[in-house]
């Protein structure tokens, strides 16, 4: 049984397009980084690069993270779909760790098959929730490498296309990656990850 787990319509139709409308109205800031994860440097194991990589910019907005004090103020908007996600995946015993949202636009850089630096979300054991805000291309792309393990090349487990509604869950310790659309203007995501009890990563 695989450890990948999608489900379509999470949430109702008008919630879904109000939490996209959301994201594209001008009381949401965006904040512009200058690359696709935090630190573009291979030296960290959270972090692997290949000839497939290219690093893109993007835009972030944090709504929580448990190391910073309070909560944005559209957090309370997205609670009913954390609850959603926690039901679904069976994560009510988790805790949330971080969510953010993502936006990656066309960048004239990518080519099919490409995509942005794999990596995983920490070194803590959690697993990994993607929620699309958009019909869009720019797959996320799961590898079958895992935190913790040595290994020279990437192969990939699993493709997720976006589409709004969508939610793609998985654990925390494969590697993954972001796409930019090449079809499409945006690529917008919701980005959670939930700690739960175990070792240091699943």
């Amino acid at each position: 049984m695989s450890d990948v787990i999608i489900i379509d319509n999470i949430v109702s139709p008008t919630y879904q397009y109000h939490l996209n409308d959301m994201t594209r109205d001008y009381s949401f800031d965006w904040h512009f980084g200058p690359s696709n994860i935090y630190e573009n440097k291979t030296k960290y194991p959270e972090i692997f690069m290949d000839e497939n990589t290219v690093d893109s910019f993007q835009h972030t907005h944090l709504f929580y993270h448990d190391i910073v004090d309070g909560v944005d103020k559209h957090f309370n908007f997205i609670r009913p779909l954390i609850y959603a996600i926690q039901d679904a995946f069976n994560l009510t015993g988790a805790e949330l760790q971080r969510a953010k949202a993502n936006m990656l636009v066309n960048n004239r850089n990518f080519t099919a098959g490409k995509y942005n630096p794999a990596h995983v979300d920490g070194s803590f054991s959690h697993m990994v929730v993607i929620y699309y805000c958009n019909d869009t291309d720019g797959d996320t792309v799961i590898f079958n490498e895992t935190w913790g393990t040595n290994f020279t090349k990437l192969t990939e487990k699993q493709r997720i296309t976006p589409k709004q509604g969508r939610a793609v869950c998985f654990p925390g310790k494969y590697f993954h990656a972001s796409s930019n659309p090449i079809d499409n203007d945006t690529r917008t995501i919701f980005n959670m990850d939930f700690k739960v009890p175990g070792k240091m990563i699943l």
